[in-house]
């Protein structure tokens, strides 16, 4: 009876033993496969952490980009590298399609009108102090247009006011300057006699 006892507690604590070994393997498995998941995890988090350093600043940008609306950009001149070439050069200087103002036409109608008139005094249609009267007469309309459309553009700029009729204003002005420097050369050639008189007489006076 004895030896059946001591064999079966000499069974029971194999058994016990072989228990806890187990236990103790399937602990050990579950934690070194609960290791290797966090293992896992902590390499893809820095994984994305990386992916994100990389990826963020340009998405930041284009974020930034698409908020912006379109007219800060057209306003907003934006510096380019520039490549000294020919080409590039001629590129950057378009010529203009229209000249703003006419200045031969107006030039050539004002000394076609003058020998016009004085073909005229050649022939004996007009006098010649008719002929001087006409274009003395057009000297001055054209300094008083000239002159007093150059106040109204003093004006507009300085105050901003009536700037709807800058364009118009200034191109008037621009055209009957160019008519009135064209006769006023013109009446200085009329009195050239006289002027060279009058530089002689102030050169003997000073001389004296």
């Amino acid at each position: 009876m004895k030896k059946i006892v001591f064999l079966f507690l000499a069974l029971f604590t194999i058994y016990s033993h072989q228990s806890q070994a187990q236990v103790d393997g399937t602990s050990g498995a579950s934690e070194s496969s609960s290791q290797v998941e966090t293992n896992k995890e902590n390499l893809e988090k820095k994984t994305t952490k990386d992916n994100r350093k990389k990826v963020t600043k340009p998405t930041q940008s284009k974020i930034i980009t698409d908020t912006i609306p379109d007219t800060i950009f057209k306003s907003v001149s934006v510096p380019q590298a520039s490549v000294s070439s020919p080409t590039n050069e001629t590129q950057v200087k378009p010529k203009p399609k229209h000249k703003p103002f006419d200045f031969w036409s107006v030039s050539f109608i004002t000394i076609g009108l003058y020998l016009f008139t004085m073909l005229l005094v050649k022939t004996q249609k007009i006098k010649k102090i008719t002929h001087r009267k006409i274009w003395n007469l057009i000297l001055l309309i054209s300094f008083l247009v000239s002159g007093i459309l150059g106040l109204v553009l003093v004006v507009q700029i300085n105050y901003g006011i009536g700037m709807s009729a800058f364009r118009d204003f200034l191109y008037l002005h621009v055209e009957f300057g160019i008519v009135m420097a064209i006769i006023a050369i013109i009446h200085a050639f009329w009195h050239l006699s006289y002027y060279i008189t009058l530089f002689a007489k102030n050169k003997e006076i000073s001389d004296k």
